[in-house]
C-alpha cells in the first residue's frame, strides 16, 4: 500500500474509520490516553475527589480516606492524592494512564488483525465451496477476488496503524 500524499492517507484512513467505528474509536481513545494523559486521568481524578486543594468532601475519595484512616507516605493512595494536587503523583499516574493507552492501541490492533485473518480463512474456505459464479479468464471468481483484496488492504491499514503506535510506544520509553 503505497500513498503519494498526505490527502491519500488521510481519505484512507477517514474510510477506514467509518468502516470500523469501535476499533477507529478505541485507537483514538487510546492515542489521547498515550500522546496527551492528563486529558484522561485530571477530569478522572477529580472525579473520584482527588482535587487540587486537597480531597473533596462527601467522594469516593473521601470515603476511602476514612477507611484507611492515616494515610502512608508513598502509598497509592498518596500517589494519588499528590497527582490530584499536581504534584509529583501527576507523572506516576500520567505514565500508567500512557502506558495503558499503548497497551490498548497494540491489544486493540491484534485483534483487529487477527479478527481479519479469520475472516479471510472463512472467505476461502466459502470461495472453495462455492461454484457456479462468473469466471475470468484464470478461472477465478471476480467479486470473491475484489472482496478478498479489500480485505486484505484492510489488514495492511491495521498493521500500518498498529506499526505506528509501536514505534510511537517504542520512542516515548526510550525517550523517558
Amino acid at each position: 500500500m503505497k500513498f503519494s500524499n498526505f490527502t491519500q492517507l488521510a481519505n484512507a484512513t477517514l474510510i477506514w474509520a467509518v468502516e470500523n467505528p469501535k476499533t477507529a474509536a478505541t485507537y483514538g481513545v487510546a492515542g489521547v490516553a498515550f500522546a496527551v494523559p492528563a486529558v484522561i486521568s485530571g477530569p478522572a481524578l477529580v472525579a473520584a475527589g482527588f482535587g487540587a486543594n486537597g480531597i473533596a468532601g462527601a467522594s469516593i475519595a473521601s470515603g476511602i480516606q476514612a477507611g484507611i484512616g492515616n494515610v502512608a507516605a508513598g502509598s497509592a493512595f498518596a500517589t494519588l492524592q499528590s497527582a490530584g494536587m499536581a504534584g509529583s503523583g501527576a507523572a506516576v499516574v500520567n505514565g500508567i494512564v500512557s502506558a495503558a493507552g499503548a497497551a490498548t492501541g497494540i491489544v486493540t490492533g491484534a485483534i483487529h488483525i487477527m479478527k481479519n485473518e479469520d475472516e479471510k480463512n472463512e472467505d476461502e474456505k466459502n470461495e472453495d465451496e462455492k461454484d457456479g459464479d462468473e469466471k475470468d479468464e484464470d478461472g477465478k471468481d471476480e467479486n470473491k477476488k475484489d472482496e478478498k483484496d479489500e480485505k486484505d488492504e484492510e489488514q495492511k491499514r491495521g498493521q500500518l496503524y498498529l506499526s505506528i503506535l509501536t514505534a510511537g510506544v517504542y520512542r516515548h520509553i526510550h525517550s523517558v
